[in-house]
């Protein structure tokens, strides 16, 4: 609500995602104006969108790859217990 709020104000949509750091970081911004300034906001979007997707792929794989040696920490202790 915010950011339509600024928005429909006349501020440009990297300035309103630069209020909202815990939301959009600084590189959502960056590239917003950056999509601003050489009127390819589409294809900065298109940036962000393979960023958060690659972004959530790394997450799940560590989470992955942490897995199995979680298992065996607790199975060793287990057992030493």
């Amino acid at each position: 609500t915010s950011i339509l709020n600024d928005v429909s104000g006349g501020t440009p949509l990297s300035e309103s995602f630069a209020k909202h750091p815990k939301v959009f970081g600084d590189l959502y911004s960056a590239l917003v104006a950056a999509g601003e300034e050489s009127g390819k906001l589409t294809e900065a979007f298109r940036h962000l969108t393979k960023h958060v997707k690659w972004e959530d792929a790394i997450k799940t794989k560590i989470k992955k790859a942490a897995r199995y040696p979680a298992v065996v920490l607790v199975l060793i202790t287990g057992m030493l217990m």
